[in-house]
């Protein structure tokens, strides 16, 4: 509204003039309402972001930590309040794998890693994966980053990797021990008992060795007693030998003598048949000799005999005695 004067000042009209503002009340609505929609995807996100079970964390370019959510706080063991006044650079590396964060702010792109990162409490093994945050502008402002903790599960591959390593060697360590008992197996079979193994326990055939030694001990043992005996029986036979020559000596001798006995021999014939007149002369005077024994046997029984009856009449006789004795005292 513009007021007209007139030459004395005073107002006879007025000018009015008049914006249409309907469109730009509607862009206002439209700006108030896509505001409004803003808002409540940012709080959307806040909300998806603090209550996603994945460890989330927000950083500026500087690595300023300006958002962490409730799993980052439980994974790190560091209060929200203090993660705020942090940097992520406070935190120490121990190992990395793979594309860092250095790609998202040279190349703002999506990069993954792994990192090993030691926390107050622990050292956790994550799976890194980060994101750039742009302006309107297409200019980098922050880094987001979601983590996944592998932890648990790079322990158990570990585990397993050693597991592996451990059932690697002891094969070897079986298929060289096996060797070895095999040549010693071979040496037997040549007659070789000296080879014995040196006992480990870590040997996966610890118990077969150490029978083994045993055995070879008891056949060693075995075999020098069989030496022994044969060197006592090659003494004996030794002996036998000796005893046989003197054997062999001692016929000859006598085959000499008997040479000698055969000369004399005729000579004492004549001296046997005398000898033997003189035994029959003595055969005569046994049979009378046996003849007169034979008396004096038959006489002996009948003395034998006769003694007998004696013996009998002595006993009658000693009775009666005995009467008398007793009758002669009744008279007194």
């Amino acid at each position: 509204m513009i007021p007209i004067l007139d030459t004395e000042g005073k107002l006879p009209s007025t000018l009015i003039v008049y914006n249409e503002i309907i469109g730009q009340r509607a862009q206002q609505e439209e700006i108030k309402k896509k505001k409004e929609e803003i808002a409540a995807l940012k709080k959307r996100s806040d909300v998806i972001g603090m209550e996603n079970p994945l460890p989330i964390m927000v950083m500026d370019i500087s690595f300023r930590i300006t958002l962490a959510n409730d799993a980052y706080c439980r994974l790190s063991g560091i209060s929200r309040e203090k993660l705020m006044t942090m940097n992520a650079k406070s935190f120490r590396i121990v190992g990395q794998k793979g594309e860092g964060l250095k790609v998202v702010l040279q190349q703002k792109k999506r990069s993954f890693g792994e990192v090993t990162v030691e926390f107050p409490g622990s050292t956790k093994t994550l799976e890194q994966y980060g994101l750039p945050l742009l302006d309107e502008a297409g200019n980098l402002t922050h880094i987001l980053t979601v983590y996944n903790d592998v932890t648990t599960q790079r322990e158990q591959e570990k585990k397993i990797a050693e597991m592996i390593e451990a059932t690697r060697a002891g094969k070897e360590f079986l298929a060289a021990s096996a060797s070895e008992l095999e040549t010693a197996m071979a040496h037997i079979a040549q007659g070789d008992f000296t080879q014995k193994f040196s006992i480990d326990d870590a040997d996966p055939l610890v118990k077969l060795k150490t029978d083994y030694n045993t055995a070879i001990d008891s056949i060693r043992g075995a075999m020098e007693e069989l030496e022994r005996a044969m060197l006592q029986l090659d003494k004996t036979i030794n002996g036998l030998n000796r005893s046989t020559n003197e054997i062999l000596k001692a016929t000859e001798q006598v085959a000499v003598a008997s040479q000698k006995s055969s000369d004399n021999t005729s000579a004492n014939l004549s001296s046997v048949e005398k000898l033997s007149s003189d035994i029959s002369e003595i055969s005569a005077s046994i049979e009378e000799i046996a003849s007169t024994s034979q008396d004096v046997m038959q006489h002996a029984e009948k003395a034998s005999q006769e003694g007998h009856v004696a013996a009998d009449l002595g006993k009658v006789a000693t009775t009666k005695m005995q009467m008398v004795e007793k009758i002669s005292s009744e008279s007194v």
